[in-house]
């Protein structure tokens, strides 16, 4: 009996677990570089001044002196248009002209026989009259004569087409032999880009943020074609007129940029930001790390740091006059979970408006949490910038999260049967 009592003990004391829960947490370091806060939108290259080139006359293309990426000079001519039935228009109108100038000629003569027998009452005043109004009709058709000609002679010229400033040829739309019409709108033949060295942007920025957005601003871009290059330009122009498109209200930005190297193409997507804000040397740390949620045990070290704090400010040894305990507790804890929310603390009396009080957590010698305040400034979504005491530098290890781990003995595994009473044919005592 006795035996099978110490065997039962040793088996127990074999199979037991033996566990213990121990805390680690994991850190990262404090960073110091530089950060930006950005506006992201798109737009479309284009070059700053470009000027459509048409023709003021109708007629068939006879020939075409350019072709596209061509650079030409300002008075250059870059194409013709028959010019058969405009010299034809202007024979016909000088024919017109010497009629005209023949019938002038005509009425000045009757005229001013007219007034001589006018004068000696031979002709009535109705009959001076008439010769009168004879002499004016012709001469308003000498003048209409004269013009005729002129626009005939015009055309002519128009019919050459000359570029009208310096550039490049982005874009050609004719053909020798094809016809152009002129009757209604004068068609687009040439687009010539006056300098492709100087290229602007035209974004379009949600209403929301048009109020961050201000005249030689800094701005990066970059185009698909080179996706490892990025580009900088600066605001030139915000333009007023609103646009909506699917209930969104955007406003178009003038963004000017330089092209020295002459690889960006118009017509090209940029993809822009414009920079809001910028820190260097800051002191940086992951966003995620306001997220932590320290324990109880540190969390009241953390109120207790705060009513030693609001203490000294009042300059007693409790909290400030005319705040009781439960004031300054709710306030700790109010403090603690906003902190916990990641920059949701009250604004931080240093470094205005832009500073947001938060806790960041440490670990002491003894392994043990304990609180650093700091404050927030930029942030870019994954870092934020903060700033504090002499208790925050470079290389600070900043608690992160807390993993619980469990370490014990491996659980041995009994021999004898497992039962839930005594053995058989063994009596309780």
């Amino acid at each position: 009996m006795k035996n099978m009592l110490t065997v039962l003990f040793t088996a127990s004391l074999f199979g037991c677990i033996s566990k213990t829960s121990v805390d680690k947490y994991e850190t990262i370091e404090v960073t110091r570089g530089s950060i930006e806060k950005v506006i992201v939108s798109s737009g479309t290259l284009e070059p700053v001044g470009s000027v459509e080139v048409g023709t003021q006359v109708s007629g068939t293309v006879e020939k075409v002196f350019v072709d596209f990426n061509d650079t030409v000079r300002a008075g250059q001519i870059i194409a013709e248009i028959d010019k058969v039935l405009l010299l034809s228009r202007l024979t016909e109108t000088r024919a017109s002209l010497v009629r005209a100038q023949a019938l002038h000629a005509q009425g000045e003569a009757e005229l001013g026989r007219s007034e001589t027998l006018h004068e000696k009452k031979i002709i009535s005043d109705q009959e001076l009259m008439r010769y009168r109004t004879d002499y004016l009709t012709q001469k308003a058709s000498l003048q209409a004569a004269e013009v005729a000609v002129e626009i005939a002679a015009a055309n002519i010229k128009y019919a050459t087409i000359r570029s009208p400033v310096k550039g490049t040829v982005i874009k050609r739309n004719i053909e020798a032999g094809q016809t152009v019409a002129a009757s209604l709108s004068a068609p687009t033949l040439f687009i010539i880009a006056e300098d492709l060295k100087r290229m602007r942007i035209m974004a379009q920025v949600d209403e929301t943020d048009i109020g961050k957005i201000r005249t030689n601003q800094e701005v990066r871009f970059s185009v698909q074609a080179y996706p490892d290059k990025s580009f900088t330009g600066s605001v030139s122009q915000i333009r007023l007129q609103p646009e909506t498109i699917q209930n969104v209200v955007t406003y178009t930005v003038v963004i000017s940029a330089a092209n020295d190297e002459g690889i960006l193409l118009p017509g090209m997507t940029a993809n822009v930001e414009f920079v809001e804000e910028r820190a260097d040397d800051a002191l940086l740390v992951p966003s995620s790390v306001f997220r932590f949620q320290a324990p109880e045990a540190a969390q009241k070290k953390l109120e207790e740091m705060r009513v030693k704090a609001l203490a000294e400010r009042g300059g007693g040894d409790g909290p400030p006059a005319g705040t009781q305990k439960g004031e300054a507790g709710r306030g700790g804890r109010q403090s603690m979970e906003n902190a916990g929310r990641g920059g949701a603390g009250s604004r931080g009396r240093q470094g205005g408006g832009a500073f947001r009080r938060n806790v960041l957590w440490t670990l002491d010698g003894n392994n043990e949490l304990t609180p650093v305040l700091v404050r927030t400034g930029i942030t870019d979504g994954s870092l934020t910038s903060i700033s504090g005491g002499e208790e925050l530098y470079e290389g600070l290890k900043i608690v992160t999260g807390m993993v619980n781990t469990k370490q014990g003995q491996k659980q041995g595994r009994s021999l004898l049967p497992q039962q839930s009473g005594p053995p058989a044919g063994m009596r309780r005592m």
